[in-house]
């Protein structure tokens, strides 16, 4: 089959383009792999859902996700098929620049477009040194593959998939402590305010400036992350957040004549334009330099107080709750 346009991938950005290019009037084709990883906005709204409901295990947890999921797909599926998008279900792979085999078991299908949209999703990096205890450490999408909820838990890193972890587990009533070598005051300023609110009403505690090397089992069931400076933080899980690599396994970049770095994110220009010019890319998988705004330095001040280090993040993150062991 012969497209204006082949989006390629599960993520939201991607269905996004495939609609809107569809309302533009080309013909487009939407290639979603088997392979879907759990959205964090979709964790978050269910754990508030449960424990709204009073209903707070990990059983309920995993149900409410997957409601939630189905129902979203269900509806992306119906606005997408009302725009005519064409949604094929496979596995992508560049034969050429121009051609993409589909696989879906036995069955293989090629299709051909114009143009290309690379919308991948990524997945959490697994840091050997951070899992030589697979009983306790996930990365945040496996989460729901722990048995129970956690009583507590270190999350490892924080960057947005962190932050975003910690304010879920919180949620649910876990104890969480937020463990980051480079997280400074200045990086967390550009926080929106409802994530510093909810980090800050649900009691989460940081560890700033000090980074994880390891994690050892201990008794009952835990396990403790040990840190640069010595010290150590026990909890019965740990939620490595460190990072994404690109889920682009088997879509053979090379014979599109597009690059990606060793995490797998494609390299693009500043409008999301790889080395192929009929390939863009959109979502989580861009790994080119992205524009950021820094904080003026009214917010700075504002937020930081004297703004000489990171203890005026005391008060604000209830940094002051980090475990001292």
């Amino acid at each position: 089959m012969n497209y204006d346009l082949l989006v390629i991938g599960n993520s939201r950005a991607g269905a996004e383009r495939a609609a809107a290019e569809a309302l533009a009037g080309r013909r487009v084709a939407l290639l979603k792999s088997v392979e879907k990883t759990v959205r964090l906005d979709v964790m978050q709204t269910s754990a508030e859902i449960i424990v709204a409901s009073d209903n707070v295990s990990m059983r309920a947890w995993r149900a409410e996700v997957d409601r939630l999921t189905r129902s979203e797909m269900a509806a992306e599926f119906e606005r997408l098929a009302e725009l005519g998008v064409e949604q094929i279900v496979g596995s992508a792979r560049f034969v050429s620049p121009t051609v993409v085999e589909a696989t879906f078991g036995a069955e293989r299908r090629r299709v051909e477009a114009s143009d290309f949209v690379l919308a991948c999703e990524t997945r959490s990096r697994r840091p050997n040194f951070l899992f030589a205890n697979d009983r306790c450490t996930v990365v945040a999408e496996d989460l729901l593959k722990l048995t129970d909820l956690p009583r507590s838990a270190v999350v490892v890193g924080a960057g947005a998939t962190g932050l975003s972890t910690a304010v879920t587990l919180a949620t649910l009533g876990v104890e969480v402590v937020v463990v980051d070598n480079h997280a400074t005051l200045l990086e967390l300023c550009g926080l929106f305010d409802s994530t510093f609110d909810a980090l800050q009403t649900r009691d989460v505690a940081f560890r700033l400036e000090d980074e994880a090397i390891g994690v050892t089992a201990q008794p009952d069931l835990q396990a403790a992350v040990r840190l640069a400076s010595g010290r150590q933080i026990v909890a019965d899980s740990i939620v490595v957040c460190v990072g994404s690599e690109g889920m682009v396994e088997g879509l053979n970049l090379e014979a599109a004549g597009v690059g990606v770095d060793d995490r797998g994110r494609v390299w693009c220009d500043r409008n999301g334009k790889t080395w192929a010019k009929q390939i863009s890319a959109v979502g989580p998988i861009v790994g080119a330099p992205r524009e950021f705004n820094v904080p003026s330095i009214d917010v700075f001040s504002f937020l930081s107080g004297s703004g000489r280090a990171a203890s005026s993040m005391t008060d604000r993150l209830k940094i002051a709750r980090a475990l001292q062991s």
